[in-house]
Formats: structure tokens, sequence, C-alpha cells
């Protein structure tokens, strides 16, 4: 079974995604923010990464920055979605080559969702 770690702050969204995702197979883990995702991923693995790109205390960004510095060669290249509200943000080219694998806009499209983590998924040996 392929895990996901869901990283979001907000119940709603995270409920509905767990949810979703746990109905199609996935094991999923959730956390609420970027220092939460470095605890967890001391200790387990994952096969991706959902991050929201808002949150308290570490944002998605500096998460993925830290993940990306990481010793652990697995770790530090696990694939890793972008969730984000803010359109008017970060382009995707930008989300990119600040080491995010993918983009999804909220309000999650969930068929696409999966279309995304499964491609992203399938890639990995």
């Amino acid at each position: 079974m392929k895990r996901i770690l869901l990283v979001e702050d907000s119940n709603v969204v995270k409920n509905l995604t767990r949810n979703i995702l746990e109905a199609q197979g996935f094991v999923v883990d959730a956390v609420k923010d970027g220092t939460e995702v470095l605890e967890v991923l001391g200790s387990q693995d994952f096969d991706i990464i959902l991050m929201d790109m808002h949150m308290p205390v570490m944002g998605g960004l500096e998460c993925t920055q830290s993940i990306r510095a990481l010793k652990d060669e697995k770790k530090r290249n696990i694939p890793i979605i972008a969730f984000t509200g803010n359109v008017m943000g970060y382009t995707q080219e930008e989300y990119l080559a600040q080491g995010i694998n993918d983009v999804v806009i909220k309000p999650v499209d969930y068929g696409d969702l999966l279309r995304r983590i499964l491609s992203l998924v399938s890639l990995k040996s």
C-alpha cells in the first residue's frame, strides 16, 4: 500500500482529503504544519507528500526546502504536491523551481489529484 503524508491545517480539507484517499486504498497520515512533517519524516517513510503551502509555524515552501536538504536521499527526493488556494501567489514554474513536483489548486478536483498522485508514485522505483 502506498503511504501519503497529508500536510494541511484546515480540518475540513484534511478530513475530506483523507477520506477520499483512504477510499482509494492509500494509507494517509496527517499533520498540520511543516515542523510536524520534519518530525514524522525522522521516523517514517512515505511515498508522497501533499503539502498545503500556507500554514502556521512553518509553511509549505520552507518545509519543502528543509526536506530537499535532508541527508537521507530517499526522503530528500520524496515527491511533493503543493496544495494551494493562492492562485495569485507563485506560479507553477516557481513552485517547481523550489522543489515542488506538482501543484494542485484549491478547491481540489479529487479525480485530478488522484491522477497526479499516481503519476508521481508510479515513477518511483
